[in-house]
């Protein structure tokens, strides 16, 4: 991650850096979860993965008494994603959507009407298993909702 386009949401370091792309997360108080895909680019599988797969985990590691996890992730940089990308994170929310308390997508920038549709019918399809999914632009007011703050390193 040398060219950075994003203004990280904390200004504390990332706790989590992902080797296959920039992306980066903080384990937050309530515990949780924020990642930001931090320069303008695809989302790839490698990097899904990771935030589904090792991260999330590691979420699950860190807060070991906790249930009821925030997980919130800033795609405002992404321009598209890989084919298998939403079925990776669907995966995530079968398996262990009745961990989370909340789960926010804040949708990329230049969102069409076909994506954000997508998003809606994610959100339908995964409420099921977990809490539901919401899709907001507004990340300030979801950190001010929430009362989210990075956890100190």
């Amino acid at each position: 991650m040398t060219h950075p386009t994003e203004v990280p949401i904390f200004k504390t370091p990332a706790h989590l850096q992902c080797g296959a792309g920039p992306i980066v997360g903080w384990y937050t108080s309530p515990p949780g979860v924020v990642f930001q895909l931090m320069e303008t680019t695809a989302m790839t599988e490698p990097m899904a993965s990771w935030v589904a797969g090792p991260a999330f985990n590691s979420m699950i590691a860190t807060f070991p008494d906790d249930r009821g996890f925030l997980f919130i992730i800033d795609l405002r940089a992404m321009t598209t994603r890989g084919p298998s990308v939403r079925a990776i994170f669907m995966k995530l929310a079968r398996e262990s959507g009745s961990l989370l308390a909340a789960t926010v997508i804040i949708p990329p920038r230049r969102s069409n009407p076909l994506y954000l549709g997508g998003l809606q019918t994610a959100s339908e399809l995964v409420t099921p298993f977990g809490p539901p999914l919401q899709v907001t632009a507004e990340w300030e007011a979801v950190l001010q909702r929430y009362r989210i703050t990075p956890v100190a390193s």
